[in-house]
């Protein structure tokens, strides 16, 4: 038996479109064109009504190309097989349209209802499906490909494990984690960055910052200054300064880390919040120190990680007591204690320059 042609424009067209989610910048005809496994031409006859609706523009000349122009929660593949022209959902069909045999016209009418019953059920399942919740399943994907990233939101692996992310596509994949709204509930940033006592002219630094969870919120909570957000591994530092820059976040800035050293100049910075990095720290004495010299008279530093018996974050073998940090930090010559905000699954230790 013969395979029957099947027209797979829909199925092409929904995976460009979701590369093109993912990439920042245009992408040429080309390219599409490779990702589709056809050819040029085709691509730009497929993309010409998704242009005529606006769910797509392109630019022409040196940096052009491609780019999505549409909110993807608001298109549905429907959306796109309508855009595409509505092509034949089926490969079967009637043998003759009008048959005088009554044997082929009684097949007609049965095989017409079943189509029409099959075609209006698809198409009320393509009108379901949104591009995000497409693009949403892209990332879940992504990350259950790479197991590093699927003990996440809890840590922070680019800091001192041993284990970086080695492309802007991962990052993606761990903001899907990190960033969970579900977080919120067991992070209760709200009250952390209450415990911050934050003023609006403040500088504050986001240490560990990952893909931003509280580097946004900081930056709102002080709209009159600045937030520096330091990190080990660029492509998580690229990924947070185009995040700022679509959520409009111009008080937002980043610095790279390293394994010893947050990044930061000294006595620049009012507060520094350190969330969930503290286990992943090869020096942890020598960080202190760099984080006790980066605060200015008066200012504060905030350390956050899992208590001992968490039912989230690391293995038990990776995890830091709050009496260590405590110790480690007065050994760097800052006043400390652990703070008295409790959350759900993790301790504060709080830690001040000492009066002169």
């Amino acid at each position: 038996m013969s395979c029957m042609m099947r027209d797979r424009r829909l199925s092409g067209v929904l995976h460009v479109l979701l590369h093109m989610a993912e990439k920042e910048a245009p992408a040429t005809s080309g390219e599409l064109a490779k990702a589709m496994d056809t050819n040029p031409v085709v691509l730009r006859r497929a993309m010409a009504g998704l242009r005529d609706q606006g769910y797509v523009q392109s630019e022409k000349g040196h940096g052009g190309g491609w780019t999505l122009a549409c909110d993807l929660a608001q298109v549905t593949l429907h959306d796109i097989y309508t855009a595409l022209g509505s092509p034949s959902l089926f490969a079967i069909g009637n043998r003759t349209e009008s048959p005088g045999c009554v044997v082929e016209q009684a097949v007609n009418a049965a095989l017409s209802k079943s189509f029409q019953d099959a075609e209006s059920l698809l198409l009320s399942r393509l009108g379901e499906i949104t591009l995000a919740g497409l693009s949403k399943d892209v990332r879940r994907r992504l990350a259950a490909r790479h197991p590093a990233h699927r003990a996440l939101p809890h840590s922070h692996p680019h800091h001192g494990s041993g284990e970086h992310h080695h492309g802007f596509a991962h990052a993606r994949a761990l903001s899907l984690r990190l960033d969970d709204p579900e977080r919120d509930t067991w992070q209760r940033p709200d009250d952390l960055l209450r415990a911050l006592k934050l003023d609006p002219n403040m500088t504050v630094a986001d240490v560990g910052a990952g893909t931003g969870y509280f580097s946004v919120r900081l930056a709102r909570a002080v709209p009159q200054g600045h937030v520096i957000a330091t990190d080990l591994e660029p492509n998580m530092l690229r990924f947070l300064r185009k995040r700022a820059h679509r959520e409009k976040l111009v008080n937002l800035r980043t610095v790279q880390s390293s394994h010893s050293t947050s990044g930061l100049a000294a006595e620049s910075v009012d507060r520094i919040l350190v969330v969930h990095l503290w286990h992943h720290l090869e020096q942890p004495d020598a960080y202190a120190r760099d984080l006790a010299a980066a605060l200015r008279p008066h200012g504060k530093l905030f350390v956050v990680d899992f208590n001992l018996s968490a039912q989230r974050g690391p293995p038990a073998k990776l995890r830091v007591a709050p009496e260590a940090v405590v110790r480690t930090l007065k050994a760097a010559g800052l006043s400390a204690r652990v703070s008295r905000t409790a959350l759900p699954e993790q301790f504060i230790v709080e830690a001040a320059a000492r009066a002169v």
